[in-house]
């Protein structure tokens, strides 16, 4: 059973057609979620967030030289 609320799959299965909403609701179940978030690189966003507060923390020294 799909994570979303009914009346967002009313509305995209008005849009796409029952045939292709079929298909689009076994990828927006609870485990195709939970797979898709195994799939996504392990690197957390407080290291992506470090990461780029330093390469500012450059930039802005760069330009005060």
């Amino acid at each position: 059973m799909p994570f979303f609320d009914n009346e967002v799959a009313e509305w995209l299965g008005n849009r796409v057609g029952s045939k292709q909403l079929d298909g689009l609701l076994d990828s927006l179940d609870s485990a195709a979620a939970l797979e898709r978030a195994a799939r996504r690189p392990s690197i957390s966003f407080e290291r992506i967030l470090q990461g780029d507060r330093a390469h500012l923390m450059r930039l802005i020294a760069e330009r005060k030289c």
